[in-house]
């Protein structure tokens, strides 16, 4: 975990309990960091939080959000980029059904 902690920015107790569960998980995303890095930079920040969630909800899935400075089509690039390179194989793996990947915009690059 305390690698994990170096490489992502972890939002809450409660992610770092699902991970401390699930350290298949933590391997994965530490083979992820650099396919990240590789799309969007190597000061890329990827925050690990939770979405809402419903009562009714059962599995707990864990987002790994993309903080993007570039404009939306460079933005869909990098991540069609990052899936064919290499999250589209990884995303097959069980460690990975319980992790989704998503982009928030932080405003221009320029």
């Amino acid at each position: 975990m305390e690698d994990l902690e170096k490489v992502y920015e972890v939002t809450s107790e409660e992610v770092r309990e699902f991970l401390a569960s699930r350290p298949e998980l933590v391997d994965l995303l530490l083979e992820a960091r650099r396919h990240f890095e590789r799309q969007f930079g190597a000061d890329v920040v990827v925050r690990l939080r939770f979405p809402i969630r419903f009562p009714e909800d059962e599995e707990q899935d864990l987002f790994a959000s993309i903080q993007s400075s570039f404009d939306v089509d460079t933005t869909h690039e990098k991540v069609n980029k990052f899936w064919d390179e290499w999250f589209g194989d990884a995303s097959g793996r069980p460690e990975a059904h319980s992790l989704i990947i998503s982009t928030d915009f932080i405003g221009d690059s320029a």
